[in-house]
C-alpha cells in the first residue's frame, strides 16, 4: 500500500520515553529514521505512559483527517492491548490511502485543492504519471533522487515520474521507457 503512495512508515515500540512528551518521542523517532524527509505515518506502541501516538508528517498531515486518524489509533490501540498487533499496524497503514496517488508534495508547494485537481488529470492518463515536489538543497543530484522515488513507485509497472524542485526551480522527467515526444 505505502508503495503506490510513497509514503514513510514505521512502528516503534518504547518502554521508556527518556522524559519526553509521548508526541515529541514519536516525532524525534520519525526524524531518526527518514531524517525527517518525506511524508509519513509513525506508529508509536507506548507502553512507558500507555499513551499510542500516530505521528503524521507531509501529504499524511494534510490528507489523513485529526477525525479519522484518532478513531483508527482508538481501535488500534485496542488491538495492541488484546495483543493483535498486526491488525493495529494494517489498519493505521491503511490511511494512507487518503493520501493522492498521483502527486507527492514533499515541499509543501501545492494547496489541497491543487494537488486534488493535478490527482484527477494525472489518473486520466493512459499510462502511470507521477509528480514528486521537492525542495533539494543537498549536494544529492535530482536525478539520483528522481531515480529513487522512480524505483519505489514503480517496482512492478511501467510509469512516468517528474519532479519539481522548488529549490533549483526546475523540472525533469524519467521514466524506463522511452518518454514520448509529446510528453513535453
Amino acid at each position: 500500500c505505502t508503495e503506490n503512495y510513497l509514503i514513510n512508515t514505521a512502528v516503534v515500540t518504547t518502554d521508556s520515553l527518556d522524559d519526553k512528551a509521548p508526541y515529541d518521542y514519536a516525532a524525534d523517532a520519525y526524524n531518526k529514521i527518514y531524517e525527517g524527509k518525506g511524508s509519513g505515518l509513525l506508529l508509536l506502541i507506548n507502553n512507558d505512559t500507555n499513551i499510542d501516538i500516530l505521528y503524521k508528517t507531509g501529504s499524511c498531515n494534510t490528507f489523513i483527517s485529526a477525525e479519522d486518524s484518532d478513531l483508527a489509533l482508538y481501535w488500534a490501540t485496542k488491538e495492541i492491548v488484546a495483543g493483535d498487533y498486526k491488525s493495529a499496524v494494517l489498519r493505521m497503514l491503511k490511511l494512507a490511502e487518503n493520501c493522492p496517488q498521483h502527486i507527492f508534495d514533499n515541499a509543501g508547494i501545492f494547496s489541497i485543492e491543487q494537488i486534488n485537481a493535478l490527482e484527477a488529470v494525472f489518473s486520466s492518463y493512459e499510462n502511470e504519471v507521477s509528480l514528486l515536489a521537492t525542495n533539494n538543497p543537498s549536494e544529492i543530484p535530482n536525478e539520483d533522487i528522481l531515480r529513487s522515488y522512480y524505483d519505489r513507485r514503480y517496482k512492478d509497472s511501467k510509469g512516468y515520474m517528474l519532479m519539481l524542485d522548488a529549490y533549483s526551480k526546475s523540472l525533469i522527467a524519467f521514466s524506463e521507457e522511452p518518454l514520448p515526444d509529446s510528453f513535453e
